[in-house]
């Protein structure tokens, strides 16, 4: 089995959980007033802004597109693209990425939902252009060539990643 596959099937119940918590589901709807978008969205910035990889050896274009992602998010709650937020917290590169860049498969269908819409969505734009242009280079080069000592971390990560983004969205 490819490590992306054990990835998968490993975060299953935790990727379920996450899309169908109340809050997600009512966000990616297309069935949603401008407040409650920008609320939801608001918890989902400030976890994007916090969250960061632990260490720098993915080439710069996955930073560059993390910043972007900030960026339009900072711009679709109104708040300016420099605020920095109080705490960080780290979690490993490649499950960082993983999960940011695996949502940008969400994002296309949460597109169309919303394209009609006068929703801010500059942040699911961006996840959905440019998230499936590195997604396939980051599977093949990165994800699948993750050493076996070091999997079990990758997969532990991207547990905790969806845990406490579920918790974010619970509060």
């Amino acid at each position: 089995m490819s490590f992306r596959n054990s990835l998968k099937h490993y975060i299953e119940d935790d990727h379920s959980r996450l899309e169908n918590h109340p809050k997600m589901t009512l966000y990616s709807s297309g069935t949603i007033s401008e407040r409650e978008f920008v609320e939801i969205l608001t918890i989902l910035s400030s976890f994007w802004h916090s969250a960061c990889p632990d260490n720098n050896v993915l080439p710069q274009e996955y930073r560059s597109f993390l910043s972007e992602y900030r960026a339009a998010l900072s711009v679709d709650i109104g708040c300016p693209a420099g605020v920095r937020h109080s705490f960080q917290k780290e979690y490993d590169e490649v499950a960082f990425f993983y999960l940011l860049l695996g949502s940008s498969h969400g994002a296309r269908f949460m597109l169309k939902k919303l394209a009609s819409t006068h929703l801010p969505i500059s942040h699911i734009k961006i996840l959905s252009e440019r998230g499936p242009k590195l997604w396939k280079p980051f599977i093949d080069d990165y994800l699948e060539t993750v050493n076996t000592d070091r999997r079990l971390l990758v997969r532990e990560s991207a547990k905790r990643i969806f845990t406490d983004l579920h918790l974010c969205l619970s509060y």
